[in-house]
């Protein structure tokens, strides 16, 4: 039995990238947990501190990646758990609204525009090495953290 590199649990979110079917989904799916847990000890602030530890974490995982599997393989998920955390701040600002219902709505938004990937996001898989592989993702959150907190507002503006 050969002995797991810890760069490719670190890089599969902890074996998440190794489900059948849709592997982004899954570790998008899976990077709530510890969102959850961040959260809860610490707010925000505990989401800004999982963004930046998975952003490590990501960037020092990739190159092992792409040197035995190619450019962004679909098991590497921990550019979806970097990306996954940035509407979850949308989310989590917002805590008179239930968390379960806002939380959903980041994690299916970011999936949306990490699977249509517009305004540019395909674009960005255009670079090389881990940049490419973590930026897409990473525009993907942004854009689904200002479509969250755009309706949030316009909810609680006009409603």
């Amino acid at each position: 039995m050969a002995v797991v590199p810890i760069k490719k649990w670190v890089g599969t979110g902890l074996g998440s990238g190794l489900l059948p079917g849709a592997p982004g989904t899954w570790g998008s799916l899976a990077a709530l947990v510890p969102a959850a847990l961040c959260w809860y000890w610490a707010g925000v602030w505990g989401l800004v501190g999982a963004l930046i530890v998975f952003l490590l974490l990501g960037f020092w995982s990739a190159p092992w990646f792409e040197t035995r599997y190619g450019e962004d393989p679909p098991q590497f998920v921990m550019d979806e758990w970097a990306g996954q955390m940035i509407p979850l701040f949308a989310a989590a600002s917002f805590t008179q609204i239930e968390w379960p219902y806002i939380w959903m709505a980041a994690f299916f938004t970011f999936r949306l525009f990490d699977i249509l990937k517009p305004l540019g996001i395909r674009r960005a898989e255009q670079y090389r090495g881990a940049s490419g592989i973590m930026l897409d993702d990473l525009l993907a959150g942004l854009y689904a953290y200002c479509t969250i907190f755009f309706v949030i507002f316009i909810y609680y503006t006009f409603f």
